[in-house]
């Protein structure tokens, strides 16, 4: 028998909550186990109830983007999906940056909701095709002339360079390498600064455009 996925939806608007949470029911291994319309509840059902996954809009109250860190605080195995109208590259960004397993938007179709979903449950990241495509286009200032930079990392930092562009959280990263998630976090904060960037997008676009000519990354 199949063990079930524990998911939180937190959505201030009640009607779409509503619909996903009977779309989410289609799925026999989903259960949901609660829902919530705001940041602070997002934060207490977190605490509470340690979910395996807590699906939160952006757009409430309070910016969804704050509560990523505070769940974290309270349910570290806890991961977030980001469902929300926002392709922002801003809001794509910062949220990837604060180690969601997942952005996914509201136009997004029932299945793909559902398979994006499945995805994440079983360990690996998703993001909305166009969000990654605003969050990548606004990024490559940013990222430009980081590849020269390359070099300068350590072995250790290369490779977690290489398992972040592979999708990784900080959390997987730590448990492949046999080491903790704030070692992780130091790596990947030295890695920001050795390449001149500001996030984990802008670091992939730079391992990407230099891994496939041959550069830095592959030594």
């Amino acid at each position: 028998m199949r063990s079930s996925t524990r998911i939180v939806v937190v959505d201030d608007h009640p009607v779409f909550r509503a619909g996903l949470v009977q779309l989410l029911r289609i799925e026999p291994s989903f259960d949901i186990v609660a829902e919530g319309g705001s940041v602070q509840e997002a934060v207490d059902l977190a605490r509470d109830l340690q979910p395996d996954l807590l699906l939160l809009d952006l757009s409430m109250e309070q910016s969804g983007l704050e509560a990523i860190g505070r769940i974290d605080d309270v349910a570290a195995k806890t991961k977030v999906i980001i469902l929300t109208a926002s392709d922002a590259a801003f809001d794509v960004q910062t949220a990837l940056d604060r180690g969601v397993s997942g952005y996914l938007l509201k136009g997004s179709t029932g299945a793909e909701i559902l398979d994006a979903v499945s995805l994440v449950s079983k360990g690996t990241n998703f993001v909305s095709p166009r969000a990654m495509s605003r969050a990548i286009l606004a990024a490559r200032d940013g990222a430009a002339g980081a590849d020269a930079r390359l070099s300068s990392l350590s072995p250790r930092e290369r490779t977690v360079l290489e398992m972040m562009a592979s999708g990784l959280s900080n959390r997987e990263i730590g448990t492949k390498l046999g080491i903790g998630e704030k070692s992780v976090k130091f790596h990947v904060t030295n890695i920001f600064s050795k390449l001149g960037v500001r996030n984990r997008v802008e670091a992939v676009i730079a391992y990407n455009g230099t891994a496939a000519s041959g550069g830095a990354a592959r030594q």
